[in-house]
């Protein structure tokens, strides 16, 4: 598919997802005032997932970008994941789109609660929103495939849970 068809899909395919409310986007930890969990809350806080863009992110954010999807609860990652996905489609996307490939590859069999935590969250996803994935992975592989990486970040992705062999 082209990217165009994607963004199409990933419109439709997370239009009636449901906002998790302000206190489940992110992880929060009261003993350290700058845990960056608080900071993730704060920006994503009361914003539909059409509203975060990589400009938004890139310039308003204050931290790490691409760090945001890292510390956000299940319910918060899910309902921002349509965001990140068109981020990542985005030429100028480079390290968010990393970031994606990497928090949607699936860990090694042998790392057992990391590997039932990734599952967890990722069976949240309805069969058009795992299209929605699976259709972004496999235009970052193109992408991928011309920059000429050795190993494929995306395609490794896709091999580890979405396009099992």
């Amino acid at each position: 598919m082209e990217q165009r068809e994607c963004r199409e899909l990933i419109g439709t395919a997370f239009a009636s997802r449901p906002y998790p409310g302000d206190d489940r986007i992110a992880h929060a930890d009261a003993r350290y005032p700058d845990y960056e969990g608080h900071r993730v809350s704060l920006f994503f806080r009361g914003k539909a997932w059409r509203q975060v863009t990589f400009g938004a992110l890139a310039h308003d954010y204050r931290g790490d970008p691409t760090a945001t999807i890292f510390f956000m609860t299940e319910d918060g990652f899910c309902y921002y994941l349509p965001a990140f996905l068109l981020m990542a489609l985005d030429p100028q996307g480079g390290d968010i789109a990393d970031t994606l490939v990497f928090a949607l590859t699936a860990p090694e069999q042998h790392k057992g609660e990391d590997l039932r935590r990734f599952r967890a969250r990722m069976d949240r996803l309805s069969t058009n929103e795992r299209a929605a994935v699976i259709c972004t992975l496999r235009c970052l592989a193109e992408r991928y495939d011309g920059d000429g990486l050795p190993d494929n970040p995306a395609r490794i992705a896709l091999k580890s849970y979405w396009e099992p062999s």
